[in-house]
């Protein structure tokens, strides 16, 4: 029945012509099934074929971000993409790597380790109900993720240029990679020294996205400052 589900969601004949909002969410709902179908492997003690699932979503959810970006159109899209891809990235991503992980470790255990391991695991559960419902009753659902209140800040001192690369730069490590050295280049013209490989790599998407806008537009005007240089010169001529 997932496996049917999976067919119908992932078919691309129903992505065309939709926007990049509603591509991402018929997406999701594909990253859930691959998930649930994930799970009852592990169920059945299958895990090698969990680890290949979950190595798969990891490629698919970076590929199907970046074709999200590449279909993005409007700032009303990028007010909706940005905290919620940021979010994938942060949480969603980094809690499929917590789990292929785990089914890594779980793998390299001997058997005298999974039997302290399952011995351990029945003493825990005593007592998890009221765990839980302490832990669930300290949540406060109300609270605006911290994605959206990042955002708000972001689009009042960056370009909307910026944070779409910046987006990028958390999904591909290539075009991440391009615009380190870009910016390493130009800040070498200018004697920029803080801007060094070593320190590009430690600087945030947001931040790199940012410094090579500043340089690209400083580029950019440059070639127009030329162009119109010899151009008034041909017409006086």
């Amino acid at each position: 029945m997932m496996f049917q589900s999976l067919s119908d969601y992932d078919n691309n004949q129903l992505m065309e012509g939709i926007c990049s909002v509603a591509y991402i969410r018929r997406r999701e709902c594909v990253w859930a099934i691959e998930q649930a179908i994930a799970m009852t492997y592990q169920m059945q003690g299958a895990w090698n074929v969990v680890g290949d699932r979950l190595t798969n979503l990891n490629t698919t959810i970076h590929c199907d971000v970046l074709n999200t970006l590449d279909q993005f159109k409007t700032q009303a899209e990028l007010d909706f993409l940005f905290p919620e891809i940021t979010r994938i990235h942060d949480h969603d991503l980094a809690a499929l790597g917590a789990w292929k992980n785990h089914i890594d470790w779980y793998q390299e255990l001997s058997p005298n380790d999974l039997e302290q391991l399952s011995a351990f695991t029945e003493q825990g559960t005593e007592g998890n109900d009221t765990a839980v419902s302490e832990i669930s009753s300290d949540e406060n659902y109300d609270d605006e993720p911290t994605e959206y209140s990042f955002y708000e800040e972001a689009k009042e001192k960056f370009e909307p240029v910026a944070l779409y690369g910046s987006l990028r730069y958390l999904f591909d490590k290539e075009a991440r990679s391009e615009g380190e050295n870009y910016v390493a280049q130009r800040a070498q013209l200018e004697d920029l020294s803080a801007l060094s490989p070593h320190n590009l790599k430690k600087a945030s998407p947001l931040a790199l996205a940012n410094l090579k806008l500043y340089f690209a537009e400083s580029d950019e005007s440059l070639e127009t400052d030329t162009k119109e240089k010899i151009e008034a010169t041909a017409s006086s001529r």
